[in-house]
């Protein structure tokens, strides 16, 4: 590797870390989160005897998002595109590329319960079967109890 080559990689890397650095300091970027995955906020109620999950998904399709139940856990993935490919960013706090989050659901609840659909960037997972006394807990391992609605 000549000096030039060497010189010009290191400073694509540089220019690669103050970007990563950036996106930390704007909170695009969880420095904790090495998955390189964001994931969306969530929110937990009751409705009548359907326990309701919404979770903010602007920008994306209901085509783009995967919901899978594995055991207790109830996994909602996808990936938003970037808002334009050919927009040059000078701040992005809307975050793209794949996402992932994870809802752990009381035992016993089956795929058959559950019901889904996404409506102006918003995804409604409805679940019957359970009430205002079921707990879920959301993969922080925070309780959020939905006898508080």
């Amino acid at each position: 590797m000549n000096e030039n080559s060497l010189l010009t990689t290191l400073q694509q890397q540089q220019g690669k870390m103050e970007e990563t650095l950036n996106q930390v300091d704007r909170g695009i970027i969880d420095p904790v989160n090495t998955t390189g995955m964001w994931e969306p906020a969530v929110d937990v109620g009751v409705d009548g005897d359907h326990l309701v999950i919404l979770m903010d998904l602007p920008g994306v399709s209901q085509e783009q998002i995967g919901i899978r139940l594995n055991d207790d856990c109830l996994i909602v993935e996808g990936q938003r595109q970037p808002a334009s490919e050919h927009l040059r960013l000078q701040r992005q706090e809307c975050p793209d590329g794949r996402f992932s989050r994870s809802l752990y659901l009381p035992p016993g609840v089956r795929s058959e319960h559950l019901s889904a659909r996404c409506e102006q960037g918003v995804l409604r997972i409805e679940i019957r079967g359970l009430t205002a006394e079921d707990q879920v807990r959301v993969d922080d391992e925070q309780r959020v109890t939905t006898g508080a609605w």
